[in-house]
C-alpha cells in the first residue's frame, strides 16, 4: 500500500467549487511538485492531504505508522525557546517513555522489558540520541545562529518564524513531507542547503513552490491543478513545461479550428435561412448550436502559457553613468535593539552604468534592502535615506528617472481603488492598459475597482509591483519583485525585464530570474561589495574561492554593446550605399509588348455562344461532388480528429517526444483536411442546391 492515498477529493467554499475529482498517491521516494495558477487550490490540497482540512467529498488514507508533516508558513508565537519548540515531539515523547520504563524496571516485571525493547526500536528507527545534533544541524542550515536557537519564539521576526516552522517540520523526520512555499524568507545559500536536504530525503515529498529552479532541482514529477481538476505529469519540471507548451499549441489549434467552423456554419445559416435551402440552414443551425456547446476544454491553457507584457518604453535615456557612489557606509549605531551596534557595509564604491541589469545578492540581514534604499534616496523623489546610511557620496547621472519597489506598502492609498492607485502612480496611463497590467498580477474581473483597504498583504504586494511598472522610468530598483507571483507571471516578468533597455538593480532570491536577467552580480559579503560579471553561479564560485573574481570595469558591458551597435550601423549604412549604387548602374530594359488578339504568327478567336457554356457546366457538375458525400467525409474526419485529441492527452503519448510529434502532425493535417472539406461543401451546396 502507498504511504498516502487521496481518492476523488473535492473542495467547495459555499456554492463555489475549488477543485473536484482529484486523486493522488504518494510513495516512499516520490518527489511531486504541485503547480498551478494562484487561487487554483494548491495550499488547500496540501491541508487536505495533511488531514487538517476536511474535503467536501473524497477521502485521504494514510498507512499505519506513516507520519505526515505539513509546513504551512507561519506558526503562532509562543514563549518557548526556539530549540525546544523545534525538537521533534514524537521522538521526545519516546525518549520520555524510555526513561520512565527504565525506572519501572526495578520492579522486575518482564513485560516492561518487552515494552522497552519495542519503544527503543522505534526510537532508534527515528535517529535515537542523534536527534539533538540533527535538529541543531537543521536550524543552522536554515540560517539560525547558536544565540537565536535559545531565543524565545515570540521574539522572532515574521521571516524567522516561517523558517522556524520549516525547521520543525524537517526535524520531525516525516515519512511524507508536505511543503508550502518553503523557500520564502530564505536567502540563496539557505535555499541551496534545503535543496541538498530534499535530495537526501528518504520519504515522499509534495511541494508547492513558485521557485522554478528549486522545483527542477528537487522534483521528479508534476501535478498540475487548473480549472478545478488535477493531472499528473511524469518527468522533471522542465519536461512538464515542454509538454505544457506542446499542449498549448494543440489546444490553440483546436480553438482556432473551432472558431473557423463556427464562423463558417454561421455564414451558411445567415445566407440560406430563407428560400429553397431553409431546411438545410435549419439543420446547420442545430449543428452550430451543438458545436458551441462543445467548445474545446482547457481553452485557457494557451492564455496561461502566453502571458506576456512589455514594460513601458524608455522615453528619455540617462547619461552613460547612472550612479557613481563612493565610500557608502552602512551601520547601525548602538541602541536598545542593537546594543553593540552593527556594521552592514564598510565604506565601499559602486558604479552603475546605463543599461546594466544588476542582481544584488547576499545572506538575509546582510543589508541588501538597506543598500537599495540608500541608492533610492539619491534618485527617487521624496525617498528618505535609511537610518543606517552613515556616510558616502552618491552622484546621479544626467536625466535619471528612477522608481523603487520596496518591501513596504506605505505608498498605497487605502481609501482609493486599485485603478485609482495605478492612476496616482502614472497619471498618463489609460484604463485599459492599467487593467491589463493588473491582470498580469492576478487582478481580473471587478478586482481593479476594489478598495486597497480590503486587500490582503499578498494582494497589496502585487499591486505595488504593477504600480512600479507603470511609468516611463529609465531606472528600476526592485526588492523581491517575484514575491506572490505564480510561475507563468514570473516567466513573463523575467522576459519583460530581460528585453527592457533601461537600467535595473534588483534584489531577488529567484535564481531563475537572476540567471535570466542579470548581466552583473553584486554580493554583500563580509561587509564588502564583491562584483562578478554574470549571475548566481558565477557569484557562488567566486565566493567559494573556486574561481578568481576578474577585475571588473563596470562600464565594460556598456562599451561592448555600444561597439556592437556602432558596427551594426556601419554595416547597414554600407549595405544601403551598395544598393543605391547598383540601382544607379542598372540599364532600363524596354517593356515587353503584350501580344494582340491577332498576329502574323497566329490568331486567337473568342467564340461566344450557349453550346460551349452548357458543356462547361456539365463538365463542372461532374467534378463537384454531392453535399451528402462531403458531409459523410467531414463526419469521418471529425471522428478521427476526436480520436487523435484523446490520444494526445494519454500520458504514454504526451510523455513520449516521438509519439507526441506524430500525433501533433496528424492533428494539423486533419485540421487542414477539414477546412478544405468545409470549403468544398459550401461550393457543392451552391452548385447542386441540395
Amino acid at each position: 500500500m502507498s504511504d498516502l492515498i487521496a481518492s476523488q477529493l473535492a473542495v467547495s467554499f459555499g456554492t463555489r467549487p475549488l477543485f473536484s475529482d482529484v486523486s493522488l498517491t504518494v510513495d516512499r521516494g516520490d518527489r511531486i511538485a504541485l503547480v498551478g495558477p494562484n487561487g487554483a487550490g494548491k495550499t488547500t490540497l496540501l491541508r487536505v492531504l495533511a488531514r487538517t482540512l476536511t474535503p467536501t467529498d473524497g477521502a485521504v488514507r494514510v498507512a499505519d505508522h506513516v507520519h505526515v508533516a505539513l509546513h504551512d508558513q507561519r506558526p503562532e508565537r509562543e514563549p518557548v525557546p526556539l530549540r525546544t519548540w523545534v525538537a521533534p515531539e514524537r521522538i521526545v515523547s519516546l525518549e520520555r517513555e524510555l526513561r520512565q520504563l527504565e525506572l519501572d524496571m526495578a520492579g522486575g516485571d518482564p513485560g516492561i522489558m518487552d515494552r522497552w525493547e519495542r519503544v527503543r526500536g522505534q526510537y532508534d528507527h527515528l535517529g535515537g540520541e542523534g536527534w539533538v545534533a540533527e535538529t541543531d544541524a537543521v536550524l543552522r542550515g536554515l540560517g539560525f545562529t547558536e544565540a537565536q536557537m535559545e531565543q524565545s519564539l515570540d521574539t522572532l521576526s515574521g521571516g524567522e518564524l516561517t523558517r522556524a516552522s520549516l525547521a520543525r517540520t524537517l526535524a520531525s523526520r516525516p515519512d511524507v513531507l508536505l511543503l508550502d512555499e518553503p523557500t520564502n524568507h530564505l536567502d540563496i545559500d539557505t535555499i541551496d542547503w534545503l535543496q541538498d536536504y530534499m535530495n537526501d530525503l528518504k520519504g515522499g515529498l509534495v511541494l508547492v513552490s513558485h521557485d522554478r529552479w528549486f522545483i527542477e532541482a528537487t522534483c521528479t514529477s508534476v501535478v498540475e491543478i487548473a480549472m478545478g481538476r488535477a493531472r499528473r505529469f511524469k518527468g522533471s519540471f522542465v519536461e512538464y513545461r515542454a509538454q505544457q507548451a506542446l499542449e498549448a499549441v494543440t489546444h490553440q489549434k483546436q480553438i482556432e479550428h473551432w472558431q473557423t467552423e463556427v464562423a463558417r456554419l454561421q455564414r451558411f445559416v445567415d445566407r440560406f435561412s430563407a428560400g429553397t435551402r431553409s431546411r438545410q440552414a435549419t439543420s446547420r443551425s442545430k449543428v452550430l448550436d451543438k458545436l458551441r456547446e462543445d467548445a474545446p476544454e482547457y481553452a485557457d491553457i494557451s492564455a496561461r502559457m502566453n502571458i506576456g507584457f512589455q514594460l513601458p518604453k524608455v522615453v528619455k535615456h540617462p547619461g552613460r553613468t547612472v550612479l557613481d557612489a563612493k565610500g557608502i557606509h552602512l551601520a547601525f549605531e548602538p541602541s536598545d535593539m542593537v546594543p553593540d551596534g552593527r556594521t552592514l557595509l564598510e565604506p565601499s564604491d559602486l558604479v552603475i552604468e546605463r543599461g546594466e541589469k544588476i542582481a544584488l545578492l547576499g545572506a538575509n540581514g546582510a543589508g541588501k534592502s538597506t543598500l537599495l534604499d540608500a541608492i533610492a534616496s539619491s534618485c527617487v523623489m521624496h525617498h528618505k535615506p535609511p537610518e543606517a546610511l552613515q556616510g558616502g557620496e552618491m552622484r546621479i547621472g544626467y536625466d535619471v528617472q528612477a522608481r523603487l519597489l520596496s518591501q513596504h506598502d506605505s505608498e498605497l492609498v487605502d481609501t482609493a481603488s486599485m485603478l485609482g492607485n495605478m492612476n496616482l502612480a502614472a497619471p498618463m496611463i489609460g484604463r485599459t492598459d492599467a487593467q491589463n497590467l493588473l491582470g498580469l498580477f492576478g487582478f481580473t474581473g471587478r478586482d481593479p475597482e476594489r478598495l486597497v483597504s480590503t486587500m490582503s498583504g499578498g494582494e497589496r504586494r502585487r499591486l505595488l509591483m504593477a504600480m512600479a511598472l507603470t511609468g516611463a522610468d529609465n531606472v528600476l530598483l526592485l526588492d523581491e519583485p517575484t514575491n506572490h507571483l505564480d510561475i507563468e507571471s514570473r516567466e513573463a516578468l523575467e522576459a519583460a525585464l530581460a528585453e527592457w533597455p533601461g537600467t535595473l538593480v534588483m534584489i531577488s532570491h529567484d535564481r531563475a530570474l537572476v540567471e535570466g536577467v542579470a548581466t552583473r552580480t553584486v554580493v554583500l559579503h563580509e561587509q564588502k561589495l564583491v562584483t562578478v560579471v554574470g549571475g548566481y553561479e558565477q557569484a557562488k564560485a567566486v565566493l567559494a574561492g573556486e574561481i578568481q573574481a576578474p577585475p571588473t570595469d563596470p562600464g565594460e558591458a556598456l562599451r561592448l554593446r555600444e561597439a556592437e551597435e556602432a558596427e551594426r550601423r556601419r554595416v547597414a549604412a554600407s549595405d544601403r550605399r551598395e544598393t543605391k549604387e547598383r540601382s544607379k548602374s542598372k540599364v532600363k530594359q524596354p517593356a515587353a509588348t503584350a501580344p494582340s488578339a491577332s498576329t502574323d504568327s497566329g490568331s486567337r478567336t473568342v467564340k461566344r455562344g450557349g453550346g460551349d457554356a452548357k458543356k462547361t457546366r456539365r463538365d463542372g457538375a461532374a467534378k463537384v461532388r454531392r453535399p451528402a458525400t462531403i458531409e459523410a467525409e467531414i463526419e469521418r474526419l471529425d471522428a478521427e480528429k476526436a480520436a487523435v485529441d484523446a490520444l494526445m492527452l494519454d500520458p504514454d503519448v504526451y510523455t513520449d517526444g516521438v509519439k507526441s510529434a506524430e500525433a501533433l502532425k496528424r492533428h494539423a493535417q486533419l485540421d487542414r483536411d477539414l477546412a478544405a472539406r468545409w470549403a468544398e461543401l459550401e461550393t457543392a451546396v451552391e452548385f447542386h442546391g441540395s
